[in-house]
């Protein structure tokens, strides 16, 4: 003979003296309840997603400007700069003149260096650390 699960656990209940029904959805209820509550808490104790970019945030508007074209090599290093959403594009002139660990050392850690310009991954602060570095050609 063939039993669900449901009707096994009932069975091996009428087994109990005393045990009925009842008892069976009362327990479903409860570990329904426990696995709602479980779920609350759980979702009430993480931590906020938008935590880091505020941090980032605070991170680009304490960052020197001086220190990062000095990172950079200097701005006779320096070519061109554009922002885009997240990220601001750098050119330069000479690859080995930007000191990575300084860029690094100022909060910077989040970037892609190419032979001819470096990518600074900035998430929301690309467009202040470009307005911070280059005040004079960015406008707004």
């Amino acid at each position: 003979m063939y039993y669900s699960k449901v009707n096994l656990f009932l069975a091996v209940l009428e087994i109990i003296p005393g045990v009925d029904d009842s008892l069976f959805y009362l327990m479903v209820v409860g570990l329904a309840i426990f696995i709602v509550a479980g779920g609350i808490v759980i979702y009430r104790t993480r931590k906020p997603r938008r935590k880091g970019i505020k941090e980032e945030k605070t991170a680009i508007s304490a960052v020197s400007s001086s220190d990062i074209v000095k990172a950079l090599g200097g701005p006779d290093n320096l070519l061109g700069h554009k922002s885009q959403g997240s990220r601001l594009s750098l050119s330069f002139k000479d690859k080995g003149k930007v000191d990575v660990k300084l860029l690094e050392e100022q909060g910077l850690s989040s970037y892609i260096l190419y032979e001819d310009r470096i990518i600074i991954v900035a998430k929301e602060g690309a467009k202040e650390l470009e307005k911070k570095l280059f005040p004079e050609d960015v406008a707004g």
